[in-house]
């Protein structure tokens, strides 16, 4: 109930460090893009369809300004 009333309806997280990202390597910064396995299982995950539109947003701490938008 409190997750509800601080998120759109219907939203779903989906976890930065450990699905919208791979593991950090010296030259690779700190959330590398995942491989598209890893990023569409994400997406299956969270039921992004080709049909629907998707909302990105976070809590205001990072911009939403990351590759994922595209990629969704």
């Amino acid at each position: 109930e409190e997750y509800e009333k601080g998120h759109l309806p219907g939203a779903v997280y989906v976890d930065l460090e450990t699905e919208l990202a791979a593991p950090a390597r010296e030259g690779t910064g700190r959330h590398p893009l995942p491989g598209l396995e890893t990023f569409t299982a994400a997406m299956r995950r969270a039921g992004v369809t080709q049909e629907g539109p998707v909302v990105v947003y976070d809590g205001g701490q990072s911009a939403v300004q990351h590759p994922y938008v595209g990629m969704a």
